[in-house]
């Protein structure tokens, strides 16, 4: 019942937006605790596993967590990622979030005029918005995943310069999968929606392309890569790893849907053996969501 009821005030129309308007206003911090508390504590979170499974996959895991550790390129990365997997394992997570752009920090992303940007997950353009102020629409192309129909609409009415809307979902291989839409930015395709019945619930369920980033002429230059799909991010990273072998663009990842993303991703970047510098920011104050490697 109490899981019940945490759903309905996480997905309600007011959820997110009491959330964020709590987070920025420190009067309201015990509010901003109970709310958080509601939403995510001693519950199944958006990882989908319980807080001894994700004990236990981490205890099981230590070399890699090592291994992720030992090649992060900053001390903050360092700090941060083993804070991220502490706050996964005790099931209480509320952390400081940087303050800088979740794909564009200053410190670690640098743009210039000629950028491909190749937008996985565009949902409605809030990213490609920031990417266009950012470089101050000086930039060669954009390119956006968008397979939710209700979201990638509303990028084409946008009108934007220079500006590709693909209506696929990106994987390891050309393919066609059930998914579920809802408009939110919280889409994805059936298997990675098993522990989400609040989106089963909610979602329009349809049928969308799968396409790898390899075989897309659009994609061949790309210069920045940006995913954040629902779980979906290391299928798609190995169905675009010979346009990065060939381009060396830089990456944005989320790697926060899951445990083994946290640790799988970083991992598999670096078995590309490519001299990425690898770098982990935090943009979430009060739960799992919106955490980012970014390799440059």
């Amino acid at each position: 019942m109490i899981y019940e009821l945490k759903q309905k005030i996480r997905y309600s129309k007011w959820g997110d937006a009491t959330a964020k308007w709590l987070e920025k206003t420190p009067v309201f911090v015990p509010c901003f605790v109970i709310l958080n508390w509601m939403r995510f504590a001693e519950t199944p979170d958006i990882v989908g596993t319980s807080k001894e499974e994700t004990q236990r996959y981490f205890a099981e895991n230590q070399d890699k967590i090592t291994k992720v550790i030992q090649n992060l390129a900053d001390e903050t990365s360092k700090k941060l990622f083993l804070k991220i997997i502490n706050r996964r394992e005790s099931g209480c997570f509320v952390l400081k979030g940087s303050p800088q752009d979740q794909y564009f920090p200053k410190d670690i992303i640098h743009l210039s005029d000629e950028e491909v940007f190749v937008d996985c997950g565009a949902y409605t353009g809030d990213t490609i918005a920031k990417f266009r102020e950012t470089t101050k629409d000086h930039y060669k192309k954009i390119i956006a995943f968008e397979p939710d129909a209700m979201c990638s609409h509303k990028i084409i009415e946008q009108k934007i310069p220079h500006c590709e809307v693909l209506p696929y979902g990106t994987w390891d291989k050309k393919d066609t999968l059930t998914f579920y839409a809802n408009g939110k930015g919280q889409s994805c395709v059936e298997d990675l929606a098993q522990a989400r019945e609040d989106l089963k619930k909610q979602g329009k369920k349809v049928t969308i392309n799968l396409e790898k980033i390899d075989n897309l002429p659009a994609c061949a230059d790309m210069t920045f890569l940006k995913m954040d799909i629902e779980g979906a991010e290391l299928n798609a990273l190995k169905g675009a790893e010979q346009t990065i072998r060939k381009q060396r663009p830089k990456l944005a990842i989320c790697i926060y849907h899951s445990n083994q993303d946290m640790l799988e991703i970083p991992l598999w970047v670096l078995s590309l053996n490519m001299g990425y510098k690898l770098y982990v920011r935090h943009h979430s104050h009060y739960d799992l969501a919106e955490t980012v490697l970014y390799a440059v």
